[in-house]
């Protein structure tokens, strides 16, 4: 058997319980142009179960590995074992659901390749439902080039603007943050590590749709889980992160405030969901004082509708903000 190149790009899928869709994000590994790749599918939890048969027809080439994590370590555990498993210049992750185009890897290679300054590229992604079927996408909060950290940290503290399906990373910008994703973010643990990587290195976007983002109700994103304090706790953690990595860059008091503001009030309706009404009271309270327009802002009156009807006004606010994350609406539930 002729001997494997060292290969130039580690690619991860981590997997948990949907062999459903796993295949489909090894084929599109396995149809990429660019070859020189290593794939290893990590599952959260014991091995042995649906997902390893699903990929057991693919180990056959010597580039696909399988592994798992033996117990249960949650998504930014299993992503850090993912990072850390290989020894490539470049590492690339894609989710158990999502998929790539032809020419994702080699794109985004000749990139990092030409500019040896950035940590990172991404790319903007399409949306598809579970059937594969495209959706949409997301219009990009920046144009394509680099971008110093000087500009795309102050976008990224507004919200994530780098799908984590889009993008490749330089192993040497891992190293230099640290290569291990916080756990104490269990949803948005990619944000915190693109935040990290883009406040100590430029970053590159690529004017390109070769990444597919699979939306269903399987997923995290809409697992019913609450968010606002999560998000919380993030605007502080990323305060902090910025005035050490970047001490001359001034966020604007009215950027900070409208952005700690509508976290706030994303808790007040978790909160509300909860049927925790007192709590939800001073989290609203909070969010109107620190960025008063809010008051005016729809969601707060469908706060308010919601505790009037009680736990079935719970029951339907949980409801609203599903559909609305699910189908991609730009409110921020």
């Amino acid at each position: 058997m002729p001997v494997q190149p060292a290969p130039v790009v580690d690619v991860g899928i981590p997997a948990h319980g949907r062999p459903r869709f796993v295949s489909e994000a090894v084929e599109s590994v396995l149809a990429q142009r660019f070859d020189a790749w290593r794939l290893v599918i990590s599952e959260d939890g014991p091995s042995g179960g649906p997902v390893a048969e699903a990929v057991a027809p693919y180990l056959d080439d010597p580039r696909v590995h399988y592994s798992s994590t033996g117990t249960r370590a949650g998504a930014a555990a299993n992503m850090t074992a993912l990072i850390n498993s290989g020894s490539a210049p470049y590492v690339a992750l894609l989710h158990d659901d999502d998929r790539w185009a032809p020419g994702f890897l080699g794109r985004r290679v000749e990139f990092l390749e030409r500019h040896r300054e950035c940590g990172l590229v991404f790319g903007r992604s399409l949306f598809i439902d579970e059937h594969g079927n495209r959706i949409g996408g997301r219009s990009p909060a920046l144009p394509p080039g680099i971008h110093l950290p000087a500009r795309f940290v102050p976008a990224m503290l507004r919200r994530n603007i780098v799908p984590v399906e889009t993008v490749l990373v330089r192993r040497s910008a891992y190293e230099a943050v640290g290569p291990t994703f916080d756990g104490r973010f269990p949803h948005i643990y990619d944000y915190e590590m693109w935040l990290r990587i883009g406040a100590r290195f430029p970053v590159g976007r690529l004017d390109v749709m070769d990444a597919e983002w699979r939306r269903h109700g399987a997923q995290s994103s809409y697992d019913g889980h609450e968010r606002g304090a999560e998000l919380l706790a993030f605007f502080e953690h990323a305060e902090q992160l910025v005035a050490r990595e970047l001490p001359a860059l001034r966020i604007p008091e009215r950027r900070r405030r409208y952005v700690r503001g509508r976290r706030l009030l994303t808790a007040g309706l978790d909160a509300v969901q909860r049927g925790d009404r007192a709590i939800a009271a001073g989290y609203v309270r909070d969010a109107v004082r620190t960025w008063p327009p809010l008051a005016l802002n729809p969601r707060l009156a469908l706060a308010l509708a919601s505790t009037a009807c009680g736990r079935r006004g719970h029951h339907v606010l949980r409801a609203v903000r599903y559909n609305a994350r699910r189908n991609g609406l730009r409110l921020p539930f």
